[in-house]
Parts: structure tokens; C-alpha cells; sequence
């Protein structure tokens, strides 16, 4: 059975061009993960129906979420990938693989920054998009709402923590502060981890790649990267290392809060939204 991967990210494809190995880490509505051992870490690449966002570990399919829950793949298969061909040794007589010839290859890694002028308007755009979420993640923080749950009024003490700690230009504090949100929440990608990926993105947006707050809680999240999933973790390794999914990438050029919205609430459960919450955060708190 010959599908095809129709696009995935560079870095994506950069794992791929490295990698002989793999095995099939978990199944999901629409995704299939597989685990790569990549620089010494395991990380997941994502095998993704037709529909979904473009993240830096994406490689979307042409196949639907009905023809994702029929194929013969479970956990634990094995995964070997050859030249533009990603094969499972499923169970099943006639081998499953994926093509990866002729594919269209996305840059997900952030390079540009936003004028500071223009960094109020993203605010502002920011603010008005999260208060007509109502998922009862990090959105609850940051839209006047009272936090619903234990674990919502843990993420707020430590964001106040850092809020704090980044006024008194206490850099060592406020990373160690945001750093301790690793792992908080339920969910495929705990909320804390989302939010983290956003505040650094949202660092890029300030042109503060290079600041010492940003060296200081990019090694942080590396020291306790391990502290969450594999998936979330995945994503946090992207994320110190600037890839980002597509909607992060295009979030300057988006005109409205709506269209903000349309955008990141198709990532994930409550991801999206958590990891705006992160962008918003350090563009409006932190000292510019």
C-alpha cells in the first residue's frame, strides 16, 4: 500500500535525510508519531491527515482521517526509512509506505522581527483574540477570567513570579520561573509547554534572541526538556531552536484578531491558543 507525503517542514525532512530507523511511538484521530533517535535525543515526526497545521515536525499525508483509522499500523511497529521512502512493517502481508519524492518543503524556523511599532498592534491583536477563547487554558489568565482549576492557579502563580522578576530585570528568576511550567497540564502537549513555545517565539518577535533572559531560559527548557512527553518535548526542541508551526510563522502578516483566531484554534485542543497566550505574555511583559 504506496501513500504519499504531500508537505513537511525542513527540519522535518532533515531528520528524514539522517535517519535509517524509527518505530511507530503512538496513534492518534489524526496522526501517526513516529520516535527517531536524531543528535543523541529522541524526538517524533508526525505522519498527519490531509487537514492539519504544518508544524516543524509535520509530514502531512493525502489521506483522510477515515483512511488513517483503517490502516493496519500499531504501536511499537517498526520503521524504516530508505531514500524518499518511509516503510512499516506492519502485521499485514502487503508492506505500508509513505513516498517523500516531489513534495512541497516549508522553512518553519523564525527569522524575522517585528518592528517595535509594530509590536503594540500585535499586542493589542493578541489580547482581543484570546478573550473570545473559551477553552479554559491559559486563555482563562490572560482574559479576565477566573482560573478554573488547580492547576491553572499553580500556571498563574509562576507567571506572576516571572511577570515580577523580568520588571526587576532578574533574568535568572524570571527564566527559572517559566521554566517550572514544563510539564503542567493534561493533554497530548501540556498547556505549560504550549505557552513556553510561544514565549519563544514571542522572543523572536522582539528581536531578543541574543538577550540574556532569552540564552538563560532556552537552557532551562533544555536542562528539563525531559521533564514532559516525547511529543511536548519535541516541540520545545524546535522551539529553542526557532521552528515554529506555520500560523507562528505568518502571525505578523495577520491582519485581525479573528483571523488570529481562525488560525491557531486549529492546532490541537487548546494548543494554539496556549501558545499565543506565551506570545502575548512576553511581548507585553517583557522590558523593552
Amino acid at each position: 500500500m504506496n501513500y504519499k507525503i504531500t508537505k513537511a517542514s525542513c527540519f522535518a525532512l532533515s531528520i528524514l535525510k539522517t535517519c535509517s530507523i524509527a518505530s511507530v511511538h503512538s496513534i492518534y484521530r489524526n496522526t501517526i508519531n513516529l520516535c527517531f533517535k536524531f543528535q543523541g535525543k529522541n524526538i517524533v515526526l508526525s505522519l498527519q491527515t490531509s487537514d492539519t497545521v504544518l508544524s516543524p515536525v509535520s509530514l502531512i499525508t493525502n489521506l483522510s482521517e477515515k483512511q488513517f483509522r483503517e490502516l493496519p499500523i500499531s504501536k511499537g511497529d517498526a520503521v524504516i526509512i530508505k531514500e524518499h521512502y518511509i516503510f512499516i512493517n506492519s502485521s499485514v502481508p502487503e508492506a505500508i509506505f509513505f513516498s517523500a519524492e516531489d513534495i512541497s518543503t516549508f522553512d518553519l524556523k523564525l527569522k524575522s522581527e517585528l518592528p517595535k511599532s509594530e509590536i503594540s498592534d500585535l499586542i493589542y491583536k493578541l489580547h482581543d483574540a484570546i478573550k473570545t477563547s473559551e477553552l479554559n487554558g491559559f486563555d482563562s489568565l490572560f482574559a479576565d477570567r477566573q482560573a478554573p482549576s488547580p492547576v491553572l492557579d499553580n500556571a498563574k502563580a509562576i507567571i506572576n513570579t516571572s511577570s515580577f522578576a523580568l520588571s526587576q530585570y532578574n533574568w535568572e528568576k524570571a527564566a527559572s520561573a517559566l521554566s517550572s511550567l514544563i510539564g503542567l497540564g493534561i493533554g497530548l502537549t501540556p498547556s505549560g509547554d504550549d505557552f513556553l513555545c510561544g514565549v519563544l517565539a514571542g522572543i523572536h518577535f522582539l528581536n531578543a534572541s541574543s538577550h540574556p533572559f532569552s540564552s538563560i531560559l532556552r537552557e532551562k527548557i533544555s536542562l528539563h526538556v525531559d521533564d514532559t512527553n516525547l511529543i511536548s518535548s519535541t516541540f520545545l526542541l524546535c522551539a529553542i531552536n526557532g521552528q515554529f508551526s506555520l500560523p507562528i510563522t505568518k502571525l505578523p502578516k495577520m491582519k485581525s484578531s479573528s483571523s488570529i483566531m481562525s488560525a491557531f484554534k486549529k492546532i490541537g485542543h487548546s494548543s494554539g491558543i496556549d501558545s499565543l497566550c506565551g506570545i502575548y505574555y512576553i511581548c507585553s511583559k517583557f522590558p523593552v
